[in-house]
């Protein structure tokens, strides 16, 4: 803890009817200290107290002449105690008496500082004296704030409290769930109960010296169930203190199962270790037959010539591939032309289809007409065999008046005489 900053969160409520040195004291004292309120006798500082309390303002320490008119250093702090018991009081005085020093221990006074004060002794006093009720209310604090969390994990984690010998003093239902153990199987009983074989000693060791020293510890453990049952928890221990003295009394341990997770981890790096030995063993079958190659190599002889026929092999391919170039050059050359040629062919094709489609329909219009005067022949053939049938009635019938009209050679003289 930094000392500067540390008294600059304190409040300072300082009482003295001397003027003079309570300008002096009090122009130190806003330096170093955040608020400084300042009283001239008994009855004021007590009224400070009063207003800084209604207001929400806590007082760290007092610091307090003994002699003061209207009421003294030891009947404010006979009132102020009867407010508040815990807050420090430092008294001042020009002598000492043994009489007002029993007086002073019997309300709580902490320390006592003879007149011309050492203003450095008083600081430091004040800072021993504040830095042990700050470290307690921390200690509160958390012990309160972890009795909080304790209710809510308690619905959803393992919990369990051990006292300083490393037994159990309570476990919770999910830890039992989880453990296959009841309550009475476990409370009384020694941490290890619940502890794996499995589980590395140098581990166990470390949790132990990281609680005694006061630290939480997190980790990974291994445990084991009333029927032999493994199971694997992420786990957090750590101390609880006491409010009075800040000392440890118990260990609670909070803990999550990861079981599952923890074997398809552990699945997993059996695969990768299966893989790694497999790695190795095709290295070395590699190796092995890189080895007999070299061996081979180290047969042949005359790599001079080698590299040389190489060099000529591949001239000679180089030469290949311009050719084979041209070729295809020749060659596109010629599929073009094929391809020129088939379109002047389709072309042409298409003319003459034209052409016999023209020629078609002129075919198909003679027909048409030559249909329709067939039509118009035909009729007029009907007309005159229907004509022809009418003359040869009418010649029928002129045949058949002539023959019934009497001629002069038929008829009688005297008829005869007549007609004529």
């Amino acid at each position: 803890m930094k000392s500067v900053q540390f008294l600059k969160t304190l409040n300072i409520l300082y009482v003295e009817d001397d003027l003079q040195i309570r300008e002096k004291v009090t122009s130190v004292f806003s330096q170093v200290f955040n608020n400084i309120f300042v009283a001239a006798n008994g009855q004021e500082g007590y009224d400070k107290f009063v207003q800084c309390k209604d207001e929400d303002v806590q007082i760290d320490v007092i610091i307090s002449d003994i002699n003061m008119p209207k009421i003294s250093g030891l009947e404010m702090i006979k009132k102020i105690r009867k407010l508040d018991k815990d807050v420090p009081f430092i008294l001042t005085s020009a002598y000492s008496s043994s009489n007002i020093l029993l007086e002073a221990i019997k309300y709580g006074v902490t320390h006592y500082a003879v007149k011309p004060i050492n203003l450095k002794e008083v600081i430091m006093q004040i800072e021993d004296i504040c830095e042990t009720k700050y470290k307690i209310r921390i200690v509160e604090n958390k012990n309160n704030e972890l009795l909080e969390y304790m209710h809510i994990i308690d619905q959803v984690a393992l919990v369990s409290k051990i006292d300083l010998d490393g037994n159990y003093t309570f476990v919770n239902d999910i830890f039992c769930h989880a453990s296959g153990y009841n309550k009475n199987d476990l409370i009384g009983k020694n941490r290890n109960i619940t502890t794996h074989n499995d589980m590395p000693k140098m581990v166990c060791d470390e949790l132990w010296d990281t609680l005694y020293n006061g630290d939480k510890w997190n980790g990974k453990l291994k445990n084991i169930g009333k029927n032999n049952n493994e199971y694997f928890t992420k786990s957090t221990i750590l101390p609880f203190y006491n409010m009075d003295n800040g000392e440890i009394v118990e260990y609670i341990e909070i803990s999550f199962v990861i079981t599952v997770d923890e074997k398809e981890k552990r699945e997993f790096r059996k695969k990768v270790m299966q893989n790694i030995q497999e790695t190795k063993r095709q290295n070395f079958v590699a190796r092995k037959m890189i080895d007999e190659l070299q061996q081979k190599l180290q047969r042949f002889k005359h790599v001079d010539i080698l590299e040389e026929t190489i060099i000529k092999e591949r001239e000679k391919t180089k030469r290949f591939k311009q050719q084979n170039k041209y070729y295809e050059m020749q060659l596109s050359v010629v599929n073009l032309d094929k391809k020129l040629n088939k379109m002047d062919s389709n072309s042409n094709v298409q003319r003459i289809s034209s052409e016999l489609e023209k020629e078609k329909q002129r075919k198909n219009q003679y027909f048409s007409k030559a249909s329709e005067l067939k039509k118009e022949l035909g009729q007029k053939v009907e007309m005159c065999e229907i004509l022809s049938k009418k003359i040869k009635e009418q010649s029928s019938v002129i045949k058949g008046l002539k023959n019934a009209v009497p001629t002069k050679k038929n008829l009688p003289n005297d008829k005869r005489e007549k007609i004529a």
